[in-house]
């Protein structure tokens, strides 16, 4: 039985540190997920996103009597998911929106907006941010 060579076992951990680490960093959360509140009421056709990590969603009407739809989003680039939801009522056809982070002067990722059909639907404020400069907690 033949040992491997010293200088293999190094390359050997050099590659598996090396896609261990890429993994991990390919793992972080997008930007879109979290909570989004409209930043108006009046212009905005839906008042709340909620994007989960797992890949989920629910974005909620402006009209109170519709429910919230349900939704399954993906990644489309490092600022931009798609998102594909659903009425509770089957019949309804599926609606698709993308949502658009924009990152601020400070580099702060904290609106939105949500396109559907290349018409601007909403435009977002992350729900913390908002609590805070209303000076909620």
């Amino acid at each position: 039985m033949k040992l491997i060579p010293t200088a293999m076992k190094k390359r050997l951990g050099c590659v598996i540190t090396a896609s261990v680490a890429a993994t991990l960093v390919g793992c972080g959360g997008h930007p879109a997920a979290g909570n989004w509140d409209a930043e108006t009421v009046s212009s905005n056709e839906y008042l709340r996103l909620e994007v989960a990590f797992d890949g989920t969603g629910e974005l909620y009407p402006k009209e109170s009597q519709v429910s919230a739809l349900r939704c399954l989003w993906q990644a489309s680039s490092a600022e931009t998911i798609g998102i594909k939801c659903r009425h509770e009522n089957e019949n309804m056809a599926e609606e698709e929106f993308e949502l658009i982070v924009e990152e601020d002067a400070q580099g702060q990722r904290n609106r939105a907006l949500l396109q559907s059909a290349n018409r601007v639907v909403a435009r977002f404020a992350r729900a913390e941010f908002t609590k805070k400069s209303l000076g909620v907690e």
